[in-house]
């Protein structure tokens, strides 16, 4: 199953979202990137 495959059976729950934000306390005005992947365990229903 690729990732076509899971938006077509999830639709919209299926897509990414991203998010940016700014903190003013982050020193020296770095970046900070959060990334987060997971999996759908097999043999449960995504529809």
């Amino acid at each position: 199953m690729d990732t076509h495959d899971i938006y077509a059976k999830l639709r919209e729950r299926g897509k990414h979202a991203r998010s940016a934000f700014c903190l003013a306390r982050i020193p020296l005005g770095a970046c900070v990137e959060i990334e987060l992947t997971f999996e759908v365990a097999s043999g449960h229903d995504l529809a």
